[in-house]
């Protein structure tokens, strides 16, 4: 078996309990503090440490993706390793059946999806919402006994309906198909989630 060699991490941790421990002889109350910030800290490192990995990915070449966790040491760093290539990809159009589109139209698609899907929802809800919170009508438990039991229905239980639905209505690729059925999609996304 060889020998135990200490990296930073080590030196690091050593030192931090050796904080704690003359701090624990000082005040109790200051050392638990500082093993909770110390404890906060390092969950909060942990869980950066997939985005640090992204940042980190989207620069390196697609060859040298899998052979570093993260980035390169610095004598391996070259334009074979990092470079911009992934972002010329990105940025580049894209031929599809309607013809080249670029990033931005699935940006501004997504975008323009999103916050439509969001204000009808909104507004929808608000005013459904209002309704049953403030008047008392014959069978309004019923309904709000019948909205409750269609939220558990599970969406992907209502997409070949809502394909035939919207094959019939003429409505294949346009925003209509994916704005009007869209909504109950969206809420049933969102409780999976």
């Amino acid at each position: 078996m060889g020998a135990f060699h200490p990296s930073g991490l080590h030196w690091t941790l050593l030192a931090l309990a050796a904080v704690f421990v003359g701090l624990l002889a000082w005040s109790r109350r200051i050392a638990v503090g500082y093993a909770g910030v110390c404890i906060l800290l390092a969950v909060g490192t942990i869980m950066l440490l997939p985005f640090a990995w992204l940042v980190c990915a989207a620069f390196k070449d697609p060859a040298a993706l899998n052979e570093y966790t993260f980035l390169p040491p610095p004598a391996k760093i070259s334009a074979d390793t990092i470079n911009l290539k992934n972002f010329q990809t990105l940025f580049s159009e894209k031929q599809t059946v309607q013809g080249p589109v670029s990033f931005w139209r699935y940006v501004g698609n997504s975008l323009f999806l999103a916050s439509s899907l969001t204000f009808i929802s909104l507004v929808l809800s608000s005013m459904g919402g209002y309704a049953l919170a403030k008047y008392r009508f014959r069978g309004r438990a019923a309904l709000v006994t019948f909205m409750l039991a269609s939220m558990t229905i599970p969406g992907v239980v209502l997409l070949a309906p809502n394909f035939e639905v919207v094959w019939r209505l003429g409505w294949m690729d346009s925003y209509k198909a994916l704005i009007v059925p869209g909504r109950h999609r969206m809420t049933s996304t969102w409780r999976m989630q």
